[in-house]
């Protein structure tokens, strides 16, 4: 080899660099530190010197190399890469991180810097929302790497950023230069799943030809299939999963929640469990399990409370920040943030609704804080009844606390936080003065929740229920905006059918024992049961049938119906149902009111905790408690009364719609003056 001492430095230069980008870094190291003897205050020197150590895997003897080159030219990009690389390798990753910002802060089209950046704080499990955010601004100018990889490290900061849109597009201009790199095609699948898109499942289909022994990518295709209702594929695709990574703790969870759309509720509280075993620090997966054990009949009061309790303990930080104290002032607005996932399309949308819109807002502020859905009409109509809109789906708890802290929230009410993509443990970290649990169906299990609103038949006093908060009575709880206005009507020439279009998640042993023993008490009766396309699974019709045929009904008198269909379609199946039957241990709620709305009676059993007392609430507040049984028997009294008399059932068709309208259920005028009491007064004497 010609000695870099025969030869000017240029050629030296052109030598190293010859052999460095042949791979032959112990060459590029010996010419490099030959030219850095000969003029040892040259940075390009420094720099390769230190890029040809680390290639070769020497990220100590490269660190002074490339920390003396960052010194002497700080704004070249690559050498704050290539440091960056060394403090990596060496787990200083707290330092790598602050010099990728600063490459990234610097020059926003370095693409290599913004996915390193991602990639390492994914790796320390941070909120990658700066490589996110400059990801975002390197787009928004037209900027885009050239290496595919590097456009799969950008979308995955994008997803955890939040911004599954923008993601999506990255990863289809990395396909473009790379249709058969799989983990472009995958990830492009999980972006899709995430924003619901039904055109993930060909991406996930694709992906998985091309890698079919990686779990993550046959997870995505079952994560697809349970989008589209397809439990029973679905299932055999997440046990796919686990047999190929038996630790996969979201495959387990989400094996759960499909194992509860096939009314296997012990079966899926045993797989959240086991997903909890493998993830303890993860609040989703707790949340679904907390969901998934009220369902489940029989379970012991204490036992119940301490699965909350220990969610609580899981998402309390280490110090909690001192309550914030609201001014004094009679006359001033009150600050009162919603923090949800659901104000949309969806029951508890629906709920709040009406009553976000009648706040008076000459003495109530109205913040909403958004978590990660998509916007429809009725999102708009929210947007418009707020006077502070914030999309906190990019932050963790501690932040979007601080968040709602900053922007002065007097009232923080949590929405439906067991469920869907809510964020109770936000209160954890004390974000308001006041912190209230609403359209929850048990307690929270977080201290730092003061209150939550329920009514005084869902949380009847004395109660065996126990909660965390202290619980605040209303008159009445439900309330519901109007549906659309179809015809009511019964279909002519039809046996009595019951039915029941609850999720199949509520029909538990017991309840479908009752309703056979009802069948068997009304010869010829039918009963018809419905749940999007759940139905149509063969897991869940088979143990449908079977519990009936075991009671000897035949199984030819149930009728299982399976379609996704618009609002309007779904509401027409009531046209066939004389009687609703509510299930138990955990009623319905929108189903009651959809049920009510459309002429048909419920008949309920009351229950002895909130998630089976909604019903009983809804038709007390109505004056319909003759449609409330104490007991099975009764239970079986009322719906076979009801259908043997076909000329009440018609009354009841033409009067329930009236009866509603005229009721607490959809006067959000009155449910929103009750609030803004109820807010004032909490502030003036907050629970501590």
């Amino acid at each position: 080899m010609t000695q870099p001492a025969a030869m000017t430095i240029e050629a030296a230069f052109g030598l190293g660099i010859d052999h460095l980008e042949a791979g032959r870094f112990d060459a590029a190291t010996q010419v490099f530190a030959a030219i850095l003897a000969a003029a040892p205050a040259h940075p390009q020197a420094s720099y390769l010197l230190g890029a040809a150590l680390l290639q070769a895997g020497r990220a100590a003897d490269a660190l002074p190399h490339l920390s003396a080159a960052a010194r002497a030219d700080p704004g070249n990009w690559r050498v704050g890469l290539a440091l960056a690389g060394a403090l990596d390798g060496l787990g200083r990753f707290a330092e790598a991180a602050k010099t990728l910002r600063g490459v990234v802060a610097t020059a926003p089209d370095a693409a290599q810097a913004l996915a390193a950046l991602s990639a390492l704080l994914e790796r320390l499990a941070l909120p990658p929302r700066h490589a996110a955010a400059s990801v975002r601004r390197a787009l928004a100018l037209g900027l885009a790497p050239t290496d595919p990889a590097a456009f799969f490290n950008l979308s995955r900061a994008l997803l955890a950023g939040g911004h599954a849109g923008p993601a999506t597009q990255l990863l289809r201009r990395g396909l473009a230069l790379a249709p058969s790199m799989p983990e472009l095609v995958n990830a492009l699948a999980a972006a899709e799943l995430e924003t619901l898109k039904l055109s993930a499942e060909g991406m996930a289909r694709r992906g998985l030809a091309l890698a079919p022994d990686r779990p993550d990518y046959r997870y995505n295709l079952a994560g697809c299939l349970a989008l589209r209702g397809l439990t029973d594929d679905a299932a055999r695709a997440f046990r796919h999963v686990l047999a190929l990574s038996p630790a996969h703790g979201a495959a387990l969870n989400n094996l759960g929640l499909v194992l509860k759309d096939q009314s296997l509720v012990e079966a899926a509280f045993a797989a959240h469990r086991r997903a909890l075993a493998v993830e303890p620090g993860k609040a989703d997966l707790h949340r679904n399990l907390l969901a998934t054990l009220l369902y489940l009949p029989g379970n012991d009061e204490g036992e119940r409370f301490a699965h909350h309790l220990a969610f609580g303990r899981a998402v309390r930080p280490k110090i909690v920040a001192a309550a914030p104290t609201p001014p004094i002032g009679e006359d001033r607005p009150i600050a009162v943030g919603y923090l949800s996932s659901d104000l949309r399309d969806h029951p508890v949308g629906r709920a709040l609704e009406p009553v976000i819109a009648a706040h008076d807002r000459s003495r109530l502020r109205v913040a909403l804080y958004l978590q990660g859905h998509r916007v429809d009409a009725i999102t708009q109509r929210f947007l418009a009844h707020a006077d502070l809109v914030r999309d906190v789906s990019a932050l963790d708890d501690a932040e979007v606390a601080a968040l709602i802290c900053a922007d002065g929230v007097d009232v923080l009410v949590v929405t439906a936080g067991r469920y869907d993509r809510n964020r109770p443990g936000v209160a954890a970290h004390r974000a308001a003065p006041v912190q209230i649990s609403l359209h929850d169906t048990a307690t929270s299990g977080i201290g730092e929740m003061d209150y939550l609103v329920a009514d005084r038949v869902l949380v009847p006093r004395p109660s065996r229920e126990r909660f965390v908060e202290r619980v605040i009575r209303l008159p009445s709880f439900v309330v519901h905006g109007p549906l659309p206005e179809l015809p009511v009507r019964r279909s002519p020439g039809r046996p009595p059918t019951f039915g029941s279009l609850n999720a199949p998640a509520k029909l538990s042993g017991p309840t479908l024992t009752l309703w056979a023993r009802l069948l068997g008490r009304v010869p010829g009766s039918r009963l018809l049961l419905k749940s999007k396309n759940l139905f149509a699974s063969h897991a869940l019709s088979a143990r449908v049938r079977s519990t009936f045929a075991a009671h000897g009904i035949d199984p030819g008198r149930i009728e299982l119906r399976a379609a996704i269909e618009p609002l309007e379609s779904h509401l027409a199946h009531y046209a066939d149902i004389d009687v609703a039957l509510d299930p138990f241990p955990f009623n319905g709620s929108t189903t009651t009111f959809e049920a009510l709305w459309m002429g048909v009676p419920v008949v309920t059993l009351q229950g002895e905790r909130m998630v089976g007392l909604w019903t009983t609430s809804m038709l007390g507040a109505l004056r319909l408690d003759w449609l409330i049984a104490g007991n099975e028997d009764r239970y079986m009294e009322i719906a076979s009364a009801l259908v043997a008399d076909t000329a009440a059932l018609d009354r009841q068709r033409n009067e329930l719609r009236t009866r509603l309208k005229s009721s607490p259920l959809m006067d959000g005028r009155a449910r929103a003056r009750q609030l803004e009491r109820v807010y004032r007064a909490l502030l003036r004497c907050p629970r501590r």
